[in-house]
């Protein structure tokens, strides 16, 4: 039988504790203070990951873009972890991203357990998301696959008595432009009978 643990630490004491992490670090960057926090609070993890993700499927597709990921993690990294302001143009942006050691500076100062978790997070959506899109995918062509059996299947009653004759006949008056509605009728149903 498990033994309880007598001497709880109290919640004020892990508070205190808390509150006395330091989790922003600073460092100079061509004479720029960068401040970075070490741990992201949860509602920006949970930002980040999103932010990822999304910008790995295309709005309009929902086509899986792998080439963005390691760019959209370099961006939400120097975003939320630093105190950088992204250019607002894509290509300003990349390059920022690319062409300086911005990000591997800031990610020397991160939390390696907490960001390696984000990555993992990441991962498993993406993972989720492109697994979920090919079963609805899957789901789709199975319903449009029934569809046309079905199609068929009513096409076949319909005209399954009618010879190729017959239709050559039909498609011979309907360009003639002598059309009998009530003609065409009676033979479908003698056909049918």
């Amino acid at each position: 039988m498990a033994k309880s643990i007598k001497n709880r630490i109290s919640i004020n004491a892990v508070e205190n504790v808390v509150k006395e992490y330091d989790n922003e670090v600073h460092f100079n960057w061509y004479d720029i203070d960068v401040v970075v926090n070490r741990i992201l609070p949860l509602n920006e993890v949970r930002a980040f990951i999103d932010d990822v993700v999304n910008a790995c499927f295309d709005n309009e597709t929902g086509r899986y873009l792998p080439e963005v990921k390691e760019y959209a993690i370099r961006v939400n990294t120097l975003s939320k972890y630093a105190n950088f302001a992204m250019p607002a143009n894509d290509e300003k942006q990349y390059d920022f991203v690319y062409k300086t050691d911005a990000y591997r500076r800031v990610v020397q100062e991160v939390d390696p357990a907490q960001y390696g978790s984000i990555i993992e997070a990441i991962e498993a959506k993406i993972d989720y998301l492109c697994d979920t899109n090919a079963k609805r995918l899957e789901m789709q062509f199975e319903d449009l696959l029934s569809s046309v059996v079905e199609i068929q299947d009513k096409l076949n009653n319909v005209f399954g008595g009618v010879s190729a004759d017959d239709i050559g006949k039909l498609v011979g008056a309907i360009g003639d432009g002598v059309i009998n509605e009530e003609a065409i009728v009676k033979a479908v149903l003698n056909k049918q009978k």
